[in-house]
């Protein structure tokens, strides 16, 4: 009986073994097939996310690199369509290449590597390249890589992309062409206009920068680690996987160099370490308790949703205004029938006068004006369709409707942002509109139609709001500086008196004294402190002071009115011994009226009561001004004053008397 039961009790403890281990068994395999489970999940959904951020940092690229050539193509079309530049090619016009290309300006403010000009028959009337690290490049260097360089751009200007990269020893190029006609587009184009931009690596950073990964040119041909997948049939995949935690990016460009030109972008894996580290933290706590797999399991597909739609806001949306970006606005063109019902209204719109805004009170200022009237056209639009923006100042609105509705759009609009103003500058904007009746249209034709009708409101417009805005510019300053009025009044009137003297001519003599009027436009972007600083200034603040000159010139230019004012501002700090600023001319190279008028503004100066300076009489300022002859005066100039020194007395001391 012992026995018996011995034998049934090693039976069932042998059975429980058997079972036991059964169930360790298939409790392992379980634990094993949820542990392979959640490792894939987790790998799969971070490389996910990974591949939505690379093609998304893909799209940015893309997206930076058009909005640079956009901005050139718009810099060239700013200088080929003008009249100056089309009287410079008629020969009309010989002081075209010394006011308008120099490089302190073009290299270092519009960025500009490389100028020509020539006439219909492609002869180059003006070449100019120049880069600060490689200084001047002969043009011989770009017709060695292309001998036919000029007729290629030619042939592409009306083109969607008029430009070609050259790669010369220099470095790589992008060369933009235009037809050079008036600003009206009246008269038939009498020659071309080549800008180009030197590829170096601050353009480079500044697109790192924006997709936040490493961009770089490299020429070589297709590198042996990614060969094998520019050799296969499938081209959907925009990356390859180099390493456990590199991922390589080669974009070709179309370069006529003999050597094949690539962008190379890298990117860290960090998102695939994190799926990694995630995916071993969720091994051990599988074999711990199922349920807190389940809860990370849920945690990270929130975490991936989350990012999804970070990355689609990344996507589609501007960083700046909120609107929806040009990306979208392609998207949605691509197939519009799907969102909105025909006919459909496409009003393009654009900001007057920001480069003015820019120049004059800083970029903050600038783009306070774009997210202002990305504000109203989106209040004015409602919930009928949506707003993009395409570019820098340029926003399309897309809408069911009709003329009448377009009409009507842009009158909501127009009322709501005439009574608004920054720093006294009226929110201006030009429009033009085209309506697609049917899927048939050529949506692209439509859209050219309504920026060429924004266009031609934006030539007629920006003259008055120029001048309007030089009004503004100047009230704002005398707000700033209570002295800079009287202090400007007094210098036109002194000059005025000089130019009489003088016995200049009507014309010179008003040019000399409006720019005594508007001489000190440039300190708009000074800061308070500095403008009222009592004391003597820092190096800083000295440097800030003596940029108003260049300035106030970029300001005055804007306006054919004031253009040749400009010139006698832009040189009005320059010396006789050329130790002035901003260009260290030298003698006669200083014009005439701006002589006149550093001679009327440091009298003022000298007899004016200043915290930071000693006040002169009116005999010792005339004195100092024969002590600084040669120095910092026009000596002849300086000769004649003092030979008229009683008559300019009794004239100053009666405007001052009236002060």
């Amino acid at each position: 009986m012992n026995i018996e039961m011995n034998t049934s009790i090693k039976k069932y403890k042998n059975s429980s073994l058997i079972k036991r281990s059964i169930l360790i068994v298939i409790l392992a395999i379980l634990l094993f097939a949820i542990n392979s489970f959640v490792y894939r999940f987790v790998i799969n959904k971070f490389t996910e996310v990974e591949i939505v951020e690379l093609h998304a940092d893909l799209n940015r690229f893309t997206e930076k690199e058009s909005q640079i050539f956009d901005s050139y193509k718009v810099r060239l079309l700013d200088y080929a369509e003008w009249d100056d530049t089309y009287e410079y090619v008629s020969g009309n016009y010989d002081e075209f290449v010394e006011d308008n290309f120099w490089w302190d300006y073009l290299e270092n403010s519009l960025s500009i590597n490389f100028v020509m000009v020539t006439d219909i028959d492609a002869n180059i009337l003006y070449y100019g390249a120049h880069d600060n690290d490689v200084g001047e490049i002969e043009l011989s260097n770009f017709q060695s890589v292309d001998p036919q360089f000029k007729e290629t751009l030619i042939s592409k200007i009306n083109t969607p992309n008029p430009y070609i990269f050259l790669k010369t020893e220099e470095g790589l190029f992008v060369i933009f062409a235009n037809e050079v006609t008036d600003n009206f587009r009246i008269l038939e184009p009498n020659g071309y206009m080549f800008f180009g931009l030197r590829m170096d690596d601050v353009v480079l950073q500044d697109i790192s920068h924006q997709i936040g990964n490493s961009v770089s040119i490299v020429s070589t041909q297709i590198p042996d680690e990614v060969a094998e997948y520019f050799n296969t049939a499938d081209h959907n995949q925009d990356y390859q996987i180099i390493e456990i935690d590199v991922i390589k990016t080669y974009i070709k460009i179309d370069s006529t160099s003999e050597e094949s030109q690539f962008y190379l972008i890298e990117w860290d894996r960090t998102i695939y370490s994190t799926a990694l580290s995630s995916a071993r933290f969720l091994q051990t706590m599988v074999i711990s308790s199922v349920v807190i797999i389940v809860l990370i399991s849920l945690t990270i597909a929130y975490i991936s949703f989350r990012n999804s739609i970070t990355l689609k806001k990344i996507t589609y949306f501007d960083h700046l205004t909120g609107v929806f970006n040009r990306r979208y606005y392609e998207i949605i063109l691509e197939d519009l029938g799907n969102y909105l019902d025909y006919p459909v209204i496409i009003v393009i719109s654009d900001i007057n006068g920001l480069k003015i805004m820019n120049d004059a009170f800083g970029h903050d200022k600038g783009d306070e004006s774009i997210k202002k009237a990305a504000d109203y056209l989106s209040k004015s639009l409602m919930s009928k369709g949506f707003i993009a923006r395409l570019g820098g100042d340029e926003f399309a609105s897309v809408f069911s409707g009709d003329v009448a509705d377009a009409e009507q759009y842009i009158d909501t609009v127009q009322k709501m942002t005439e009574q608004v103003s920054i720093e006294g500058i009226k929110l201006s904007l030009s429009y033009g509109f085209s309506l697609i009746g049917n899927k048939d249209v050529v949506i692209h034709d439509v859209t050219r139609k309504a920026e060429d009708i924004m266009y031609r409101q934006k030539l007629l417009e920006i003259p008055s709001m120029r001048s309007n805005a030089i009004d503004a510019i100047l009230t704002t300053l005398y707000e700033k500086d209570t002295r800079s009025e009287e202090h400007s009044r007094r210098v036109s009137l002194y000059a005025s008196e000089i130019a009489s003297i003088l016995q200049l001519n009507g014309e010179d003599k008003v040019s000399v004294t409006t720019a005594g009027l508007v001489h000190d436009i440039g300190k708009i972007i000074i800061t308070t402190d500095i403008l009222k600083k009592i004391g003597v200034l820092t190096t800083d603040e000295y440097e800030s002071i003596k940029s108003h000159p260049e300035i106030g010139y970029r300001i005055l230019n804007s306006t054919s009115q004031l253009r040749e004012v400009s010139k006698i501002v832009l040189a009005h700090h320059e010396r006789w011994d050329g130790s002035g600023y901003p260009q260290n001319l030298v003698g006669e190279d200083i014009p005439y009226l701006s002589r006149i008028l550093s001679i009327a503004d440091s009298l003022d100066a000298m007899i004016s009561k200043r915290d930071y300076n000693k006040m002169y009489s009116l005999p010792e300022a005339f004195d100092e001004l024969e002590r600084c002859a040669g120095t910092q005066f026009d000596p002849q100039l300086v000769k004649i004053i003092i030979e008229h020194k009683d008559t300019l007395i009794k004239h100053i001391e009666s405007i001052n008397t009236k002060s």
